[in-house]
């Protein structure tokens, strides 16, 4: 997916000196600059499919979570073992 966010927030990341991290007050997780733009490390726990498209996509919790909020195709979302 091409956004990321922090696993316990969602979407809520600011880019702050050399790192990114959560706005979320009191949570202190940040991640390195330039993890945004990675391939998502987190296992895949939901499947996703918005229509339109000819597929679906496997997805991590977090971006299923933010996905919901976002997309505004409204997607199918499920998760799947």
């Amino acid at each position: 997916m091409p956004w990321r966010g922090c696993p316990d927030h969602g979407a809520m990341l600011r880019r702050q000196e050399g790192h990114e991290e959560c706005r979320v007050a009191h949570c202190d997780r940040s991640w390195p600059l330039g993890w945004m733009t990675q391939s998502c490390p987190e296992p895949a726990t939901h499947a996703l499919h918005s229509p339109g498209w000819d597929r679906v996509v496997m997805i991590c919790g977090t971006h299923a979570w933010v996905a919901r909020g976002t997309l505004v195709d409204k997607p199918t979302i499920y998760p799947v073992q």
